[in-house]
């Protein structure tokens, strides 16, 4: 299964240190570069809208075609870091959905499009034109959307659209319903709700995000490890 990326100069530390170094599964990792639009690429800015506009453009213009023979593909953010396998998850949920998110939260059923498993059906298709085409009309407004608010939108509208969400395992920083207990249990963590504070960037703050991750689930193996090693 191919899974395709982006990111600029920027933003190749989240690729380098953290996403190509973790992956455990025989995926094939295909990368798409961006352009440097600006310094301030923060989470809201105008440079963010521009990425991820040129990031919805180059999956309907070039991944769709390289992908129109195979069965399905990943799209994928970077400020991710796996810990376990996720192809026979990933695999199973596209046996039952032609496209599958994230959970965003606890508490509402809206979607993550920071990790998004799909298969080449022309629902699938017509669902990312549909954002493309509204992403491209804000992009001179001053009114901030991104390609998460608009799919959401979406979803609520395109009934005949077969979507599913993956279990908390694949998991999000913004989902809550998973306890530090539990994070020993997840196939990836997804450094997401990073909007700049104080004298920190987004890249900052997904730094610490995933370094704090990193050694929470390392740690709670050990420890688990441990009892096991005890109680035996």
């Amino acid at each position: 299964m191919n899974i395709h990326v982006f990111f600029n100069d920027g933003q190749k530390i989240l690729f380098n240190q953290y996403f190509a170094p973790s992956l455990k599964d025989d995926w094939r990792v295909i990368v798409h570069p961006i352009r440097n639009f600006d310094r301030d690429q923060n989470f809201g800015t105008q440079a963010f809208k521009n990425i991820i506009h040129q990031k919805i453009d180059t999956l309907i213009n070039e991944i769709f075609p390289l992908e129109e023979h195979n069965y399905s593909f990943i799209l994928s953010d970077i400020d991710i870091q796996f810990f376990k396998p996720c192809d026979t998850t990933v695999r199973s949920y596209l046996e039952r959905y032609d496209i599958v998110f994230q959970r965003e939260n606890s508490h509402t059923a809206e979607v993550n499009t920071g990790f998004v498993a799909m298969r080449m059906t022309p629902d699938v298709i017509n669902f990312w034109r549909r954002i493309e085409l509204e992403l491209k009309d804000a992009l001179d407004s001053s009114q901030f959307v991104n390609e998460q608010s608009i799919a959401n939108s979406l979803l609520v509208k395109t009934p005949q659209l077969n979507w599913g969400i993956f279990p908390d395992e694949i998991w999000a920083w913004s989902n809550h319903r998973l306890f530090p207990a539990h994070l020993p249990g997840i196939c990836l963590h997804h450094a997401n709700c990073t909007e700049p504070r104080g004298n920190k960037t987004s890249l900052d703050l997904k730094i610490e995000q995933l370094d704090f991750v990193n050694k929470l689930v390392r740690s709670r193996i050990r420890h688990l490890m441990f009892m096991i090693n005890n109680f035996i």
